[in-house]
């Protein structure tokens, strides 16, 4: 059968007599729909069509993919996690179009196939060894869902890796993470009008207490750490742009981005999350001076208008969350946090080798002393403890691989532009793995995987970019060298 047949038949750009009348007969379904409740109406109304479109369009798929890493507790159900039941995301919904637009339009293409990546062998040596922990897993229940989780990480990074092939898309890309920042900070922006400034007003003065959800962003119920996280990132990926752009409109654009997600990072009350900001600017100071500075600065003129600005029970808050940082043995959360840390401890040395199998924290933490966590505060200790000194090496060997590989990258990239957007995703990958010593991380998180495919891919982009410059200019000197002999 004719492929070019079959995909001018179904995609909706070539032929609108099949599509029109499928969107047609959804708008009457989703009529009928108003007498059900009004998500299942949207998801009619506007679901399927959209399906339909990314499903012709895999780089599209692909962005609106990332565009909805912000949102990635909104389920099904909801939003956030029903105990004992695993939900679906819509994350993971567009993770899946993502991959069948993909292999479909490969198919159609005839250009399906595997981008080379030097991380496929640890990745898939790691994905590996967390699948085979299934076998000594005490949940398998709990084994299959933090499986899954690890699988749409993967999903994304191989997305990233074979839709983001040269310097325009990774251009959209980037992009796109910006908006997806500055989705993060209106939401953030809304939940800090609506909910942390009520809240702020009932706190007692002269505390360093945790506060909870009702005090700090977090964004759709999403973990603060984490959401302050994607706000790191995305700031790494918007202050480079700001630096190398030559359009005044997208610099203006930029810096409200990176001042609104300023904002947002302030009042997560993340202290890990402050912690990644002053680790990203310090790794900024060894290369750039000028990158440092602008970072600074624009961190100290969000802190001064927000000082200025804020209500005074909202920096009473914050004010006494830094103190948090200086002093973290007085913090409430500290004795909670040393007993995560010792039952994550005693499961790694009572199985040392390999760890108490994949999603078996959860479950036995109550069991060695410990309230009930996914994960013991410390993405390191969370290997040790289910996967043991095996799965840790094969987590630090990626690390170390993704950090040599980078490194040795800079010094093939000549371009001062291309290089500061490098810095800016390394960066955001160095924050993780310093963020991880003390948040809940586990390496199944997609945003982390979006960004590590991103930033492999931009190092695979610039390096072959500038091993081309460097085969034609010394083509153009050994035709001078040529000319000058023949004259």
């Amino acid at each position: 059968m004719n492929t070019a047949i079959l995909r001018d038949k179904i995609l909706p750009r070539a032929n609108i007599g099949i599509w029109l009348p499928v969107i047609l007969v959804e708008i009457c379904l989703a009529a009928i729909g108003t007498l059900f409740p009004i998500k299942p109406m949207i998801i009619i109304f506007i679901g399927l069509p959209l399906v339909f479109y990314l499903l012709s369009k895999s780089f599209h798929a692909y962005l609106f993919t990332i565009l909805l890493l912000p949102f990635w507790e909104v389920t099904l159900r909801g939003i956030g996690d029903v105990e004992g039941q695993m939900d679906i995301r819509y994350t993971q919904i567009a993770a899946v179009v993502a991959v069948l637009s993909w292999f479909f339009n490969g198919l159609i293409t005839k250009k399906l196939y595997f981008e080379k990546n030097i991380l496929n062998s640890p990745i898939a040596i790691l994905v590996g060894w967390m699948l085979l922990s299934l076998v000594w897993t005490v949940s398998v229940y709990s084994g299959i869902r933090e499986f899954l989780q690890i699988f749409f990480g993967v999903i994304v990074f191989f997305l990233t890796i074979n839709n983001v092939k040269d310097e325009k898309t990774l251009n959209v890309a980037l992009k796109i993470w910006i908006i997806a920042g500055l989705l993060c900070a209106l939401s953030g922006t809304v939940e800090l009008i609506t909910t942390t400034l009520p809240a702020v007003k009932k706190l007692s003065f002269g505390t360093i207490t945790h506060w909870g959800a009702a005090v700090r962003i977090s964004g759709l119920k999403e973990n603060p750490h984490r959401l302050g996280f994607l706000l790191n990132v995305c700031l790494m990926i918007a202050v480079p742009l700001l630096i190398t752009s030559k359009s005044r409109k997208y610099k203006a654009f930029l810096i409200f981005c990176i001042c609104s997600m300023l904002v947002v990072l302030i009042n997560t009350m993340s202290r890990s999350t402050w912690i990644g900001c002053f680790v990203g600017i310090a790794c900024c100071s060894f290369y750039s001076k000028r990158l440092a500075k602008i970072f600074f600065i624009s961190c100290l003129v969000v802190l001064v208008l927000f000082v200025t600005l804020a209500p005074d029970a909202l920096q009473h808050a914050v004010i006494e969350r830094f103190k948090g940082v200086l002093n973290p043995m007085q913090t409430s959360s500290i004795a909670g946090r040393t007993s995560v840390w010792d039952a994550g401890m005693k499961m790694f040395k009572e199985h040392p080798l390999t760890g108490v199998g994949i999603g078996s924290f959860s479950t036995l933490a109550k069991q060695y002393g410990s309230t009930h966590l996914e994960a013991p505060h410390d993405v390191y200790l969370f290997f040790l403890s289910e996967f043991g000194l095996i799965g840790l090496s094969i987590f630090l060997f990626l690390i170390f691989t993704v950090v040599a590989s980078i490194i040795k990258g800079f010094k093939r990239i000549s371009d001062d532009t291309k290089k500061f957007v490098l810095l800016g995703l390394f960066v955001g990958l160095i924050i993780y793995f310093t963020q991880g010593l003390v948040v809940s991380y586990k390496f199944l998180e997609m945003e982390i995987w979006a960004l590590l495919g991103l930033a492999m891919a931009s190092l695979k982009i610039f390096t072959s970019e500038s091993e081309k410059e460097k085969g034609i200019s010394k083509a153009q000197s050994k035709a001078v060298c040529l000319d000058l002999y023949n004259n």
